[in-house]
């Protein structure tokens, strides 16, 4: 799964900080250079050196510098036969791009990494790439592609038995058909997905999250979609406030600020249409 983490810790006054955040990259790949250069044995503690200096290259977003090393990485892993330093490197390369937006590189070092780990039956990667790529095509937007590519992370979970990941999927594909307005395809999913979270207990982040999103569901639904889910049009705030309240208190439970957030905003949208514009102003 992709994730950004941004954290700034400044302990200097704002001058003194912005210099020395410009200079300690600098400073770690000299070092990481020397390293790699004092290195003259062709191995795997030789590839490793060589992807300490690409994903510095990458920190300080560098392309250049970054396409010279992962290709040797990759040159180096092929001439060895090591293809898990071989996958490793397309995937990291697919999601240097994939945070740039660069996405026509960063879908073709995706592929590139799934057909190696493919080859090496390591599902959990091949699944873990794939919702990348779904992610990817969220941001086009192409949402057949998306879908596309979480079916075929639900088929490599499934196979791995991984299923709180494949809970996740479900989660990621519901949320697709949410975008689409497709809410009894969303609910089927969703459904499917709170039945695994659930097998770890009621109170839980992914039993919250799932509960959010089902009331979302009953909430945005048109009328012909809650024909197809067997919801009659008067009950369809009823049901979303139920499952609204459900993620509330679980998040509540697992003190979970943001799943308290997303459960409040959603609760005050849903009193202030119904016209409670007190009970709206509490959450």
């Amino acid at each position: 799964m992709i994730k950004f983490f941004l954290s700034f810790s400044l302990l200097f006054f704002v001058t003194n900080a912005i210099e020395t955040l410009a200079q300690a990259p600098h400073r770690k790949l000299d070092s990481l250079l020397a390293i790699l250069a004092n290195y003259t044995k062709e191995d795997s503690v030789k590839i490793k050196s060589l992807r300490d200096v690409y994903r510095q290259y990458m920190r300080m977003k560098n392309t250049g510098q970054v396409e010279e090393y992962v290709n040797y990485a990759i040159n180096l892993s092929r001439k060895l036969n090591l293809k898990k330093f071989e996958a490793e490197a397309y995937y990291r390369r697919g999601l240097f791009y994939h945070g740039f937006s660069n996405y026509e590189k960063a879908e073709d070092n995706y592929l590139k990494s799934v057909n190696v780990y493919t080859l090496m039956n390591d599902l959990n990667w091949v699944a873990g790439i794939y919702l990348n790529m779904g992610a990817l095509y969220i941001g086009i937007p192409d949402y057949a592609k998306a879908l596309e590519a979480n079916q075929k992370a639900i088929l490599a979970f499934q196979k791995n038995g991984n299923e709180i990941d494949l809970a996740s999927c479900y989660t990621n594909i519901s949320s697709i058909y949410l975008e689409l307005d497709q809410q009894y395809n969303a609910l089927f999913y969703l459904q499917k997905a709170l039945k695994i979270f659930e097998r770890e207990g009621d109170n839980n982040r992914g039993v919250a999250v799932v509960c959010n999103s089902i009331g979302s569901v009953y909430f945005t639904a048109s009328a012909d979609e809650l024909l197809k889910m067997g919801v009659k049009s008067d009950q369809k705030n009823r049901m979303a406030l139920v499952y609204f309240t459900r993620s509330l208190k679980v998040g509540i439970t697992i003190a979970d600020d943001d799943v308290q957030a997303a459960a409040n905003r959603n609760l005050g949208k849903l009193y202030e249409l119904i016209g409670e514009r007190s009970l709206a102003l509490k959450v």
